[in-house]
């Protein structure tokens, strides 16, 4: 029986094999509390607790699943190439920390007024929106002050 990973279930209907470092690679990339992560960290991560999956596996891997639509690249100016992964239609925005690099997710979409209003005036169909927010989160700014 398949387990209820949603990775792993498209893989299977879409005729791949599920492989070890696949398996892998989902397991991991569905535990993550934040889907925003570089290839070097799921790299990193893929290979803990004795796993040994080489780079041009994960690279091969995160490839198929952009192709799938599981997982989509974002640009947040920061010159960092950084994947999430996109099971749920959940539409978020993003939190860029300036001093750390942290990436943050927005909860709840609060543009979908504005966007009915942009559509509506322009008489634009609207496919989706990215909004990021630059700035220095707690951390950093609580570090900077105990400096000072």
């Amino acid at each position: 029986m398949l387990s209820a990973s949603p990775v792993l279930e498209r893989l299977k209907e879409e005729g791949y094999k599920l492989t070890t470092p696949r398996r892998r690679i989902a397991e991991v990339l569905e535990s993550r509390d934040t889907g925003h992560f570089r290839i070097e960290e799921l790299y990193d991560l893929v290979n803990q607790d004795g796993f040994l999956v080489g780079l041009a596996t994960i690279y091969r891997t995160v490839r198929l699943l952009e192709d799938l639509s599981l997982l989509t690249k974002i640009d947040l100016g920061d010159g960092q190439d950084r994947y999430e992964l996109m099971i749920s239609p959940h539409h978020h925005h993003h939190l860029l920390c300036n001093q750390c690099k942290k990436v943050m997710e927005v909860q709840g979409d609060f543009l979908d007024e504005l966007e009915e209003r942009i559509s509506a005036m322009y008489s634009f169909d609207i496919e989706g929106h990215d909004v990021i927010f630059y700035g220095t989160c707690s951390s950093c700014k609580n570090r900077m002050e105990n400096n000072e």
